[in-house]
């Protein structure tokens, strides 16, 4: 009877912490930066970043991710949007890893020279929630956020 309890008792907490990992919560990439872009119109002030600039810029693997959407602003500001979907946890927390270092260059880059678009960077934060990681900076950042935030499910 103890044997049964516990052997259940180890099979809920298997499962909570399989449901609590966040790899089962889905996130439509493309459809949350056509929000953006409606909203903030980003199709047309940043530059898509292809595969082997993500690559090269965020220091990311191919075999971390399996999608992406990033986007770098065309003029002088540190605006940026980078949302990654990881193959799996682990491979999110390396990602969430390397989107912090970017994040740190961007406040090294812009400390003295830019001081308004350091302020606004430190405002931003890279987030990550399951295996989706994301790296959002702009002035509209908390509006952004709501966005990709409310996309995942």
């Amino acid at each position: 009877m103890k044997r049964t309890a516990a052997l259940i008792m180890i099979l809920c907490l298997i499962f909570v912490s399989a449901a609590c990992s966040g790899d089962n919560l889905s996130c439509d990439i493309t459809g949350v930066c056509d929000r953006l872009d409606r909203k903030y119109d980003i199709y047309d002030k940043m530059s898509n970043l292809s595969g082997e600039d993500v690559i090269v810029l965020y220091g990311v693997k191919e075999e971390q991710f399996t999608k992406y959407a990033a986007y770098i602003s065309n003029s002088k500001d540190a605006d940026e949007i980078a949302i990654f979907e990881a193959v799996d946890s682990g491979s999110a927390k390396k990602i969430e890893k390397r989107l912090k270092l970017r994040r740190s260059a961007k406040l090294s880059e812009t400390k003295t020279a830019l001081p308004d678009e350091y302020k606004k960077i430190k405002k931003c934060k890279v987030l990550r929630n399951g295996k989706y990681v994301a790296l959002i900076v702009s002035a509209d950042y908390e509006g952004m956020k709501d966005i990709y935030e409310s996309s995942i499910e």
